[in-house]
């Protein structure tokens, strides 16, 4: 049985997706940031003939989260999905990946999840600028980088971060040179266990300084310091040099739908 979950489902909600840390990351950040009834998301709860529920569907604005472990209403999942219209499919890569069949998603791009437990001592390069923390006023200088990156799809617009930044579900280093800003790397989804490391990039013209492997190793620890294990994933070889030299570890695959 499909239907949507509300605030009494909380606990065997975040109870299934613990089973997963890393790979719900942003399921359960959405959950505990933006609750079951917040007017840019909805969640629906799979449930199994004894009641127990099996898989968890999220839409935050046109996008869309899954996870769900064997056995769940995969007909009935499929049929919601498409009524949905979203531009975006993601979740762990073996619970998303099957919902390629449904013929509206491109085929399931699968990429490498990884945690940092803790940073690596000497990772972050001597000599690169210090980055600083940037605010709610600073959306419009990080969208404007995200937008000069070849490699970016780019689907979160300028208000959606300045909200991220303003309310702290969101965090952003940054570094400046001659004013403007021309690396950042940012988390987003902050949970009290986890948050997902997300935009991490550097203007054309400034990279291989190690401008993107300050930011980040400035971004974790302050993450780790408040008690939250810092996950990512991506498939650029490049970028996961950095992220190994930063300490982070493979603990599984992700996902991603992009519609057709």
């Amino acid at each position: 049985m499909i239907r949507r979950l509300t605030e009494s489902d909380r606990a065997s909600t975040l109870d299934l997706l613990g089973a997963a840390p890393e790979a719900n990351v942003f399921l359960v950040g959405d959950i505990h940031n933006h609750g079951f009834d917040a007017p840019f998301q909805q969640v629906w709860g799979d449930f199994g003939p004894d009641g127990a529920l099996r898989a968890v569907l999220l839409r935050y604005y046109r996008s869309l989260v899954f996870y769900g472990r064997g056995g769940f209403d995969f007909l009935g999942l499929a049929q919601l999905i498409e009524s949905l219209d979203a531009g975006i499919l993601s979740g762990e890569y073996d619970a998303v990946a099957p919902f390629e069949r449904i013929g509206i998603y491109q085929p399931a791009r699968r990429l490498l999840l990884c945690r940092l437990s803790e940073p690596t001592a000497g990772a972050s390069p001597r000599g690169a600028p210090e980055p600083r923390r940037l605010g709610p006023d600073d959306a419009p200088r990080i969208h404007e980088l995200r937008e000069r990156i070849g490699e970016f799809t780019q689907t979160v617009g300028v208000e959606e971060v300045r909200a991220g930044l303003a309310r702290g579900t969101d965090r952003s280093y940054g570094i400046e040179l001659d004013g403007r800003l021309v690396s950042v790397a940012t988390s987003t989804a902050e949970n009290p266990f986890t948050a997902m490391i997300v935009g991490v990039c550097t203007h054309p013209a400034h990279r291989r300084r190690g401008l993107a492997s300050r930011c980040m190793d400035r971004l974790c620890r302050d993450l780790l310091r408040d008690g939250r294990t810092p996950c990512l994933f991506y498939d650029n070889p490049e970028a996961g040099g950095i992220y190994r030299r930063l300490g982070f570890q493979e603990v599984g695959a992700y996902g991603i739908l992009e519609r057709a």
